[in-house]
């Protein structure tokens, strides 16, 4: 008997609990009502396998909300909220993180009503990835001589060069 379609189902009805639950989750840190949140992405470590045991879960929110962006620290959670005005200039004009949003494999779209037509300018993604790469590794050399901060350091330097190879593939 093949029952993989039966399984398939499961794991799709588990999945979709789980991301409903942790759009509510979102959404009570945000205290905001569901419908509010209009996209919410895994994103950081997690996202690029690089998370381990005692890794918070980063987040990239977009909300009905009225400051342009904030980032919310939970104990569990590293919330990045942007407006929708904001999410979609940031798109508009291919800025990081917002542009990366559009490349992430579909387990990590959890919610996604906003879908805006972007056109990606080579020029515009160049300067954003390099500016964006140039603060990760800026983050590295502040890090470079302080103790215990040197998982800082080749973390930085991972997120500036995945930022670089990113923004190669897109202006191809």
């Amino acid at each position: 008997i093949d029952n993989s379609s039966e399984i398939g189902g499961r794991f799709q009805n588990t999945q979709n609990t789980q991301n409903e639950l942790l759009i509510s989750k979102v959404a009570a840190i945000l205290r905001i009502d569901v419908k509010r949140l209009k996209n919410l992405y895994i994103y950081g470590s997690r996202l690029y396998g690089t998370s381990h045991a005692d890794s918070d879960f980063d987040l990239i929110a977009v909300a009905d909300v009225s400051k342009e962006h904030q980032n919310i620290v939970t104990e569990e959670f590293n919330i990045q909220v942007y407006n929708e005005v904001r999410y979609l200039s940031d798109l508009a004009n291919n800025n990081f993180p917002a542009i990366e949003m559009l490349s992430v494999p579909d387990w990590a779209i959890i919610k996604k009503e906003l879908t805006p037509a972007i056109i990606i300018n080579p020029l515009r993604v160049s300067q954003a990835g390099i500016k964006s790469a140039l603060e990760n590794l800026a983050e590295a050399k502040a890090s470079a001589n302080k103790v215990g901060l040197h998982y800082i350091v080749k973390k930085r330097i991972f997120h500036a060069y995945r930022k670089l190879l990113f923004t190669e593939q897109l202006i191809q």
